[in-house]
């Protein structure tokens, strides 16, 4: 695949479990269109430390929300099952 082919990365938050507070962070997800993007683990990514709703390699539908002021990508829920990749 060449570099122009390469699927567009965005960032998206997706919401961690069994922490004190409420949490989000932020991951890359290749989009997929039709607002289905599907998650991409960090480098540094631990199943065993961050419990993610939704898990890397998941595809997910965001919504577009503010958090402290800034525009962000948020995962809502996972994708629904009749979504192929020539519905892109």
């Amino acid at each position: 695949m060449s570099e122009s082919q390469q699927p567009a990365l965005k960032t998206v938050y997706v919401k961690l479990f069994e922490e004190a507070v409420d949490v989000i962070r932020p991951t890359s997800a290749v989009s997929l269109g039709q607002g289905k993007y599907q998650l991409l683990p960090p480098d540094n990514y631990d199943p065993e430390d961050e419990h993610w709703e939704f898990v890397p390699g998941s595809i997910v539908e965001v919504v577009r929300t503010t958090i402290d002021g800034k525009l962000i990508l948020l995962a809502i829920s996972l994708a629904k099952e009749n979504f192929k990749d020539n519905d892109v």
